[in-house]
Formats: C-alpha cells, structure tokens, sequence
C-alpha cells in the first residue's frame, strides 16, 4: 500500500486548456512489483485453500493477454500481468502538497491557500503530503467539507 514509485506532474504548455502532461512511473522500484506479485500469490493460495474449496472457488487458467509467454503463475508471469493491467484507477494524490512555505516542495498551506498567490485554494486530494493506505474517496470528500468550512469563515459567512 506504501510505494516507492513516483510520478511526476508537468505542464504541456502554456494553454489552461491543455491536460497537464503526466509521468506515472507504476511499478518503476522493484520492491514495489516484489510485494504485488507477492500479494497475488497470497490471493491465490487464499482461494485456493480448503476453506473456499466448498464454494468450488478455482483461478481462471487462461494466460493473460500479452504474458502467454511465461509460465502460467511464475513470478515472472505475475509480473507480466501487473505491467500489463496495473493502474491507479485515477487516484492520484501529493501533485499540491500542503504544508509550510519553508518546505519546497510544498504548494499549499494548511487553509489550502496557494503559497504566494492570492485568492487561490486547492481543494482535492493532490494536496496530500503522504500517499495513504487506503482509498482517497472519503479524504476527498473531507478536504472538500473543511475547504468550504474554512472559505465560509474566512468570507464571515459561517452556517
């Protein structure tokens, strides 16, 4: 859940319109793709226990697409199939890191205010300084309840 791997986010040119150019990086440390294929290997041993035998569990044997060339549950063929189908499922998080303004790498503050640039707030989930173990949905969600909390005070119009 704590990857090594790190992308990076870039703009492609001056047009606001322009979609920002991003470099994924997935699966770029090796510890990152041992621990996934690790993982499922663990899932395959799981549903291949006794336990699920009564439910007749069974794992699909048709070689994934691209990966017919490794040995059907080889290491190798996991890895194979993580590179070929691995995503975020778009939940990518840290692009506007909060923190304070001593800290370089940091784009907003704690008020979600933009370091050196007034009237502008980032409000989502890039403003997570460290990845989280978990999915980003409901953290989202947070940050958007406190942003329009603190933009409310900040304009004295509290509810």
């Amino acid at each position: 859940m704590k990857t090594n791997s790190r992308g990076r986010i870039s703009l492609k040119s001056t047009n606001p319109f322009h979609w920002p150019k991003m470099v994924h990086n997935y699966n770029k440390d090796k510890e990152d793709v041992r621990n996934l294929v690790e993982g499922i290997k663990l899932c395959v041993k799981i549903g291949e226990s006794e336990s699920f035998a009564k439910y007749g569990a069974r794992l699909h044997r048709t070689p994934y697409r691209g990966c017919e060339n490794e040995i059907f549950g080889s290491d190798e063929y996991w890895e194979c199939c993580i590179r070929e189908i691995g995503s975020s499922l778009q939940h990518q998080v840290g692009t506007c890191k909060m923190g304070p303004s001593s800290d370089s790498s940091a784009v907003v503050n704690p008020y979600l205010q933009v370091h050196g640039i007034r009237n502008l707030r980032v409000a989502d989930a890039s403003i997570i300084p460290v990845i989280p173990a978990a999915h980003t949905n409901a953290v989202a969600m947070m940050i958007g309840e406190k942003a329009a909390d603190m933009i409310k005070d900040f304009w004295g119009n509290s509810v």
